[in-house]
This record gives C-alpha cells, sequence and structure tokens, in this order.
C-alpha cells in the first residue's frame, strides 16, 4: 500500500513539473508620454512608465496585473500619479507580429501639488514584434479612463517597450 501511494505522489509530481512548463506567461516593462487632464480644462504632457505580467487563461487570452507611473507639471509644482491594478489582454494570431487589445481596471493614487486617489480603467492596443527568441519590442497606444469624484477624466498615452513572452 505504501509503495502505491509513493508511485502516485511521483507520478503527480513529474507530471506537475511538465504541466508548469506548459504555462505561458510575459512580463513587460514601457516608457512613454503621458496627456492627463488634471484640473479642469487644464492638459499637461509628462513621462510615463509601466511593469505589467500576464499569464494566458486560454490559447490567445491572458490575465494579469500592472503597475504604473507618471508625473505631470501644473503651473508651478508638478502632479504624481501612481497606479495599480488588474489587466486582461486578448492577443490576434498574427505571426512573427502580435496585435492585442487590453482593457483593466485598477487603483490611481495622487500626490505632489494635487492629492487624492481615483478608480481607473486602462483600454488600448498593442503591436509587438520579435527581438530575439521570446524578446519582443512593442508599441501601446491607451487611455485611461479616471473616475474622479463623479466626474469623468481621459489620459492618452503612447509608449514603447519591451516584453519576455514564454
Amino acid at each position: 500500500m505504501k509503495l502505491r501511494t509513493l508511485s502516485v505522489v511521483l507520478a503527480a509530481l513529474v507530471s506537475a513539473r511538465g504541466a508548469f512548463a506548459q504555462i505561458h506567461w510575459d512580463l513587460g516593462v514601457q516608457a512613454g508620454l503621458m496627456q492627463r487632464g488634471l484640473t479642469e480644462g487644464v492638459r499637461s504632457l509628462g513621462p510615463a512608465f509601466e511593469v505589467h505580467g500576464h499569464v494566458a487563461l486560454v490559447p490567445l487570452v491572458r490575465v494579469g496585473a500592472y503597475g504604473a507611473y507618471d508625473f505631470s507639471p501644473v503651473g508651478a509644482g508638478t502632479t504624481h500619479l501612481a497606479s495599480f491594478g488588474a489587466r486582461g489582454k486578448v492577443t490576434f494570431p498574427w505571426r512573427p507580429t502580435r496585435l492585442w487589445v487590453f482593457a483593466g481596471v485598477g487603483q490611481a493614487v495622487v500626490f505632489g501639488t494635487h492629492t487624492g486617489h481615483f478608480l481607473e480603467v486602462p483600454v488600448g492596443v498593442g503591436l509587438g514584434v520579435p527581438l530575439r527568441s521570446r524578446w519582443q519590442l512593442y508599441g501601446e497606444l491607451g487611455g485611461r479612463f479616471g473616475f474622479v469624484d463623479g466626474d469623468d477624466r481621459l489620459a492618452l498615452c503612447a509608449s514603447l517597450g519591451i516584453q519576455f513572452d514564454r
């Protein structure tokens, strides 16, 4: 009986190792320019940075998380925004170029000249080209809808990044 139990446990461990090798995921970093409407009628352009990662649910559909930071000069001061949240991505099966659309939901924290926090919904499209093996150079065009005190705001972003795709 003990030998049978041991063989079942060993078989499960060996097959689990093979299953882990089939998990598809990606991790990317990007930098670009963000145009935000921080106060009524005032738009500001500043640098933006993001890190994101996804795990495949099924082929072509991935879910994950993102963390972003951007800052915008406003008058004599600067407003900083840090945001984080969940993000989903649907990839179209074109090779070797990759095209995807993404959407998510997250929390943005504002500090600097202005302070506060709000719900944001990032959406956009991306295009990646292979560099070597599993590395991609990519660009994303997107928007972030911010819901601030019942007021809707839109931030627009264009960025370039590098991504490891497993």
